[in-house]
């Protein structure tokens, strides 16, 4: 755990079976900048909570937990790439109200938005591999408003369109006398790539 402090480095844990606090294996809190490199994170209730303005690149880290395995808070900006996102069954990346960067990832989960109006502008999603049976990016209706993602050239593990249409969830599932409707944005992953992304993923030792 790392609070109220300018930088943190964060590299070559095994984090695993850790459960009954909300924190789970690493957690930032008002950390300005810093880095979460190299680790592994099993079997947690969480894998990462960033919150409260903390901004750090989390890199090249392999993350298999229960619910989710990066948990994005209260006005954070981290910078979220090249790492292994393994299980189905959870949340890939849970964002709440902010996020900056999300690139060169591979996610065999999802990627779940609620109410993102704080930066979404930063707001992008790029050069993924998603291999997601259900849902590869999903905005969650709400009462807030949920801007739109910017989420093209990502490979979503096939090139028919209405394939991907239906590993995305947003404002285009709901009905129009939905009261969320006029709060959910639009995921727009048009330009998709055509073949996986060699690059995505952990890179180096």
């Amino acid at each position: 755990m790392a609070e109220y402090v300018d930088s943190t480095f964060c590299s070559n844990l095994l984090c695993e079976n850790i459960t009954g606090g909300s924190e789970g294996g690493i957690y930032f809190s008002h950390v300005t900048e810093g880095c979460i490199e190299k680790n592994v994170i099993n079997d947690c209730e969480n894998g990462i909570q960033i919150k409260n303005n903390s901004n750090p690149e989390v890199k090249n880290n392999f993350l298999k937990n229960r619910k989710y395995n990066i948990w994005i808070l209260c006005d954070s900006l981290p910078l979220i790439h090249y790492n292994e996102f393994a299980n189905e069954n959870s949340y890939g990346v849970y964002n709440h109200k902010s996020f900056r960067l999300i690139q060169y990832n591979n996610f065999h989960n999802y990627i779940g938005v609620l109410y993102n109006e704080c930066h979404p502008e930063v707001s992008e999603i790029h050069n993924n591999n998603f291999f997601c049976s259900l849902y590869a990016i999903k905005i969650r209706n709400t009462v807030y408003q949920t801007a739109d993602i910017n989420a093209e050239n990502n490979y979503f593990g096939t090139v028919d369109i209405t394939e991907i249409q239906n590993l995305i969830w947003d404002k285009n599932d709901l009905d129009e006398n939905d009261p969320t409707y006029p709060h959910t944005g639009i995921v727009n992953f048009t330009p998709f790539l055509l073949s996986e992304v060699i690059s995505a993923g952990i890179q180096g030792e």
